[in-house]
């Protein structure tokens, strides 16, 4: 005896249970996801940092790969932030180094040091 998905011998569809199956599911896991989180004890503090563009920071990077003798690929820039209007401090890391370089809008290295 063959069964389809049509039908079976109790004569009940069982893709139609199949379907509703597959509907519970997705409804009960919707429920799950949208649960938001509780509301911060505190007010919220928003706080917005100016960063380096992304040529400074692979200046810096570049730069220090040749001073302190890394392959590029060894470097990577991880934090910067502005300094002034004109300046931007980046950090950058190696595997054994932190290097910290101060650079200008103007491309201008003016501090690269390991620290």
């Amino acid at each position: 005896m063959s069964y389809s998905l049509k039908s079976r011998p109790d004569g009940k569809h069982l893709a139609a249970k199949i379907g509703a199956a597959g509907l519970a599911i997705a409804l009960l896991s919707g429920c799950v996801s949208a649960r938001t989180a509780p509301p911060a004890s505190g007010p919220i503090i928003k706080q917005s940092v100016k960063t380096a563009p992304a040529d400074l920071q692979l200046l810096c990077s570049t730069a220090a790969a040749r001073k302190f003798g890394f392959s590029p690929s060894e470097i990577l820039p991880v934090d910067s932030e502005a300094l002034s209007q004109d300046a931007f401090r980046v950090n950058i890391r190696s595997k054994s180094s932190t290097m910290r370089c101060v650079v200008t809008k103007r491309a201008e290295i003016l501090e690269l040091v390991r620290i």
